[in-house]
């Protein structure tokens, strides 16, 4: 979904850009998740949040950044558990890991009804649309915040934590640039490589928890597969880092 409404009998909708059809997106999945029927809602809740973040960040508007930031991390706990409990790896662990679902949707579901968050709807639909040059003056320093952190995974390719940094400064580059309706195939791509990681890391943290019997076993295959996406996804970050410092 584009994060664009556009009146082209209107002049400066070829100058603006508008957040409305985000803003929608984020009040329909809101309302998914917190019915709890649909896991995708509480994804999409998260989405929708940080793709408005990064806009009010390439207007420079700052002020509701950290109220959207709070809304999704408000939802982490319970779509990494979604994705485990879908790929069931560990059959041994699943009745634990409902239980915490349980325990984390209970925490979402607080915070969804929490008035802050109908206090953010009702300041962003109130802002007005984005100029298109103030955003691309901006977008330069969203590359710059995710070769920087490339250079902490340069550094040290063990580090899970560094992996994740850039994961998501690059997430952040990616919906900069598709809010300017640019190209980002090739970040998409590696994105789905560090999405990959990230959902093996989240599963040995949980099977060093869960305690099961064969939860042990698990485990070391887990490992191995974190090894595995590292080395894969060092051999990618490298031509994607250097096309990046050389735009």
């Amino acid at each position: 979904m584009r994060g664009r409404i556009v009146n082209w009998d209107n002049p400066r909708a070829h100058t603006m850009i508008s957040p409305t059809a985000w803003l929608e997106r984020l009040q329909q999945e809101l309302a998914v998740a917190r019915a709890g029927d649909d896991p995708e809602g509480v994804h999409q809740m998260r989405v929708a949040a940080g793709r408005l973040r990064v806009w009010l960040e390439l207007g420079g508007r700052r002020a509701l950044v950290d109220d959207l930031r709070w809304l999704r991390r408000s939802a982490s706990e319970v779509r990494d558990l979604d994705v485990l409990l879908a790929e069931n790896s560990n059959p041994e662990c699943a009745s634990w890991l409902e239980e915490k679902r349980a325990a984390s949707r209970r925490v979402l579901v607080s915070a969804l009804d929490d008035e802050r968050v109908g206090a953010l709807l009702t300041a962003l639909v109130a802002l007005p649309a984005l100029s298109r040059a103030r955003a691309r003056r901006t977008i330069e320093r969203f590359r710059r915040n995710a070769l920087h952190r490339g250079t902490q995974v340069d550094r040290d390719a063990t580090d899970v934590t560094a992996w994740h940094g850039l994961r998501r400064s690059l997430r952040r580059l990616r919906y900069a640039r598709e809010w300017l309706e640019e190209d980002t195939d090739e970040i998409r791509d590696f994105l789905d490589l560090l999405g990959e990681l990230n959902n093996r890391v989240v599963e040995a943290r949980h099977l060093a928890e869960c305690g099961a019997s064969g939860a042990a076993e698990s485990l070391a295959i887990v490992r191995l597969k974190i090894e595995e996406q590292r080395t894969a996804s060092a051999a990618a970050w490298s031509p994607l880092r250097e096309k990046l410092k050389a735009e």
